[in-house]
């Protein structure tokens, strides 16, 4: 795997073109104590009596369940469309996809607002990261 941390071509061949930052979970832990927290979900979309049936009646789900909070809908908490994609081990790559997206004038200024995000959040830069 390749990770260029300057100036990035739109290669075809690349499985992913963000402009984020790379960290861990860990140091998402330390951050933001309560990004994993577990929450009460509905368990399905169906309708009906959640405070007297325990199971849909259409599709047996549980009327609601635990969802333990993870990194993807962390990232997606920080800003809308920002992603969190898979590195080594524990590491991940947080940013907003940028492969194949015209560089346009909202692009560019989701990109400034993004990056200003996550300085004040993580205390680093964001930069784009390539992954082949």
């Amino acid at each position: 795997m390749k990770i260029r941390q300057q100036f990035v071509s739109n290669s075809s061949s690349s499985n992913f073109c963000i402009f984020g930052i790379e960290t861990t979970t860990d140091v998402i832990k330390t951050l933001f104590p309560h990004a994993f927290d577990t929450k009460i979900m509905v368990g399905c979309n169906h309708k009906f009596d959640r405070t007297t049936q325990k199971f849909c009646g259409e599709c047996g789900q549980s009327a609601y369940k635990e969802c333990q909070g993870n990194v993807h809908t962390f990232a997606n908490s920080l800003m809308d469309g920002c992603i969190a994609k898979p590195g080594y081990y524990d590491e991940y790559f947080i940013g907003i996809d940028v492969q194949s997206k015209p560089l346009t004038k909202e692009l560019q200024q989701n990109l400034e607002a993004f990056d200003t995000l996550i300085e004040q959040k993580f205390g680093q830069r964001c930069c784009f990261l390539i992954k082949e």
